[in-house]
């Protein structure tokens, strides 16, 4: 409760106003009388009457409107302490991807004997999706700003969770066997687990392995289209074959000049006709049955481009490890109007004013337009680098790139993998549960200000009322 509060501070500074008009307003007060010879008796009094100041109804009805809402104004409040046992709030750092963790209920016992006869409260900060650990601590910060304590359970101690409460360790004995790096390296299958325990592979042969610091590298040889890994604390991990890349070639494509580079792609496969995933690449005319392409070639009109300068888009990934200088842009002397509203990855300048566009892309960069057919007259090597380049832009993953595994299933994090037992670390309140400000009636200091005032209208009303009824002498 405060009275430094504006309206508080306002309503207050209004009382001595009041006080002061009231103050200058006072004078003789209007007397009815019934004869002539006791007006001097009358007269004598009223300089006496001048000088005392009247506690009026009127006057303090205003006064007392102006202090009720003074005191409503200034949020009235009482520190007490609550009854009844602690409300804790606790908060479980998840060990398995999704918090399907099955030893919940240990952990919900050594919060209780942290805090024995308290309330446990777990506030799901998975419901704000949150992602990493400090966006849920933040989430579970603002969920318990009520209870008067917080338990945090955490793979690791963190400098943030303890400045919120009492941190203490999600594990009794450090992990042993989890899994939380899964790679591939050319036919080889890599895992990183925590401590030395060996996972159950199917699908594979061990290589070798390597212990340091805590975690085991193994190798093992992929001897199956699909492997099949168990181990403690992990769920089932699947790693198989990838599907390849499906290209639909235009027939203006398939020539002795564009074949070899789509053969050259690896982990590619090129389908007759069209299928769900398939890229269309080629003459966007060449389709057929209205279909467009991918990656369009051959799009723009004939222009006469000579003496214009090239400008490039040169952070962009079509031109990643590209030798620019092995490509002749202008060759085919056609351009893309600048009107066409694409976006521009290569253009021609004349005179320092944009006059065509040489290569476009989409705004979701699912479709590369080239206004004339750079595949067709740079170096094999140059072309086989662009396409590759250009599948990448419209892929999100260029072929060359591409892993020859899929991975599914959920894979914990290094944190939980590594979680191990530490000293407990933060504060913890003890003792009689904290005071907490009780806010008193508001609303009944408001409605007694508003009968104050409204009562001091009343008497106003009424004054108004007397002083025109005429006086019969």
């Amino acid at each position: 409760m405060t009275f430094l509060n504006p309206p508080a501070l306002a309503l207050l500074a209004a009382l001595p106003i009041l006080a002061l008009l009231a103050w200058l307003a006072r004078g003789a007060r209007r007397r009815e009388v019934g004869t002539l010879f006791l007006w001097r008796r009358v007269a004598q009094n009223i300089s006496a009457d001048a000088r005392k100041l009247r506690l009026e109804p009127l006057l303090l009805l205003l006064a007392g409107a102006l202090a009720f809402g003074a005191f409503a104004a200034a949020q009235p409040a009482v520190s007490t302490a609550r009854g009844g046992p602690m409300r804790v709030a606790v908060f479980v750092e998840a060990l398995m991807p999704g918090g399907d963790d099955p030893d919940l209920g240990e952990v919900r016992q050594r919060a209780q004997q942290q805090v024995p006869g308290a309330i446990l409260e777990f506030p799901d900060v998975r419901a704000t999706h949150a992602s990493s650990l400090y966006q849920q601590l933040a989430a579970f910060r603002l969920a318990s700003r009520e209870a008067d304590a917080r338990l945090m359970f955490l793979a690791a101690p963190d400098d943030e969770a303890r400045a919120l409460g009492r941190v203490l360790p999600r594990v009794t004995v450090p992990r042993d066997g989890v899994i939380f790096g899964v790679g591939t390296q050319g036919t080889q299958l890599l895992l990183r687990s925590s401590g030395a325990a060996s996972p159950t592979i199917k699908g594979a042969d061990l290589v070798g392995a390597k212990i340091s610091g805590g975690e085991t590298l193994r190798r093992f040889e992929i001897k199956q289209p699909q492997v099949e890994i168990n181990a403690t604390g992990t769920p089932t991990i699947t790693l198989a074959v990838r599907e390849p890349l499906s290209l639909l070639v235009a027939r203006a494509w398939i020539d002795r000049v564009h074949e070899p580079l789509v053969k050259a792609l690896p982990r590619v496969k090129v389908v007759e006709q069209h299928t769900p995933g398939a890229i269309g690449i080629g003459g966007g005319a060449s389709f057929g049955e209205g279909l467009a392409g991918n990656l369009v070639t051959n799009e723009g009109a004939p222009m006469d481009l000579r003496g214009a300068t090239i400008t490039f888009a040169g952070d962009h990934p079509l031109f990643a490890d590209l030798p620019l200088e092995g490509l002749d842009w202008l060759a085919d002397g056609r351009g893309i109007s600048p009107e066409s509203g694409a976006t521009s990855l290569v253009s021609v300048r004349r005179d320092g004013r944009e006059i065509a566009h040489i290569v476009t892309t989409s705004a979701d960069g699912k479709r590369l337009t080239f206004a004339g057919d750079p595949f067709a007259r740079a170096p094999i090597a140059t072309a086989s680098l662009l396409l590759d380049n250009a599948l990448g832009v419209i892929t999100g993953e260029r072929p060359s790139e591409r892993a020859t595994y899929a991975v599914t299933g959920d894979i914990p994090t290094e944190r939980a993998a590594l979680a191990a037992p530490f000293d407990p670390v933060g504060d913890f309140p003890a003792g009689p549960r904290r005071a907490r400000p009780q806010e008193l009636g508001l609303w009944p200091a408001c409605l007694a200000a508003a009968m104050c005032w409204l009562a001091a209208m009343v008497v106003t009303k009424r004054r108004d009322t007397r002083k025109r009824v005429p006086m019969n002498v």
